[in-house]
């Protein structure tokens, strides 16, 4: 008795809910349409649109973080400017001042053999601040990079890290001759001088070898140690690896590329700096 009322019931829903002049299925139909068009234009023309203001935005705040990262390590060089101006103008010619009163003193000094002795290690631990502070004030800002180019710079921090942290390092250049403006020239060299600190600070390397490569479009930069390795995902993520992030921060602020492999036989660094029109002079 179910079956038959409802198969009655689906009979006259056919006849009269499907007929053409029914206008509650016109209705239903342009619904339908509307419906149908609406879907089409927000997947074909509204997403789109979207996506590329969504763009538009990540350009823009990516251009922001450049700007900021760009002023940060102007204000930085001006700051490290200013302490190597300090460290040589005032305790430099200090310590000067000190040895010409010892020379000064020499003849008094000569006849005493105590006076003497403590006269040659004054004049040891002169020569050691001496050292020390030149040491600084290249660090802070190298007078042979502005003088003398690239090259010769990089040699001498090398040279300088291998033997302060007891590694054996190697610098290959490669058609490492032009010179170019001197905030490229500075960032080039703040880059490798970070690469350099952190194989001398975190590897617990007894070598390393970089290469630097002057190449048509680029300069590139590639660092290999003996080290012990680390997360790199980890360090960039944390906060015991800021100068990790500086380094990335500064290398993506340069329209650069970065990219650092590390495993238990060591870390391989690959760096790529764009030169658009930083050229000078040959």
């Amino acid at each position: 008795m179910n079956l038959i009322f409802l198969e009655s019931v689906l009979e006259m829903f056919k006849k009269y809910f499907f007929r053409l002049d029914n206008p509650f299925l016109f209705v239903i139909i342009i619904m339908f349409l509307l419906f149908f068009l609406i879907y089409i234009y927000s997947r074909e023309i509204i997403n789109p649109m979207k996506s590329k203001h969504e763009r538009e935005l990540l350009e823009k705040e990516s251009e922001r973080l450049k700007a900021i990262t760009a002023y940060v390590n102007l204000s930085n060089e001006k700051e490290r400017e200013r302490i190597a101006r300090e460290l040589h103008d005032g305790i430099g010619q200090m310590i000067t001042y000190i040895k010409l009163l010892l020379n000064e003193m020499e003849p008094e000094i000569h006849s005493n053999d105590k006076a003497s002795a403590k006269s040659s290690k004054i004049r040891e631990v002169l020569n050691s601040i001496s050292k020390d502070i030149r040491s600084i004030a290249m660090g802070l800002k190298p007078k042979i990079l502005e003088e003398l180019g690239l090259e010769p710079a990089i040699r001498t921090l090398v040279d300088s890290i291998s033997e302060q942290h007891k590694i054996h390092g190697s610098f290959y250049p490669f058609t490492l001759t032009n010179r170019y403006k001197p905030e490229f020239e500075l960032n080039i060299y703040r880059i490798i001088q970070e690469l350099l600190n952190n194989v001398a600070k975190h590897s617990k390397a007894t070598e390393f070898t970089l290469q630097v490569f002057d190449n048509e479009n680029n300069i590139g930069i590639t660092l290999n140690d003996n080290g012990i390795g680390f997360d790199v995902q980890h360090a960039l993520n944390s906060k015991e690896g800021l100068g990790l992030q500086s380094l990335y921060q500064r290398v993506q602020s340069n329209n650069g590329f970065i990219e650092i492999s590390s495993g238990k036989n060591g870390t391989e660094v690959l760096v790529e700096i764009i030169k658009e029109e930083n050229i000078e002079h040959n």
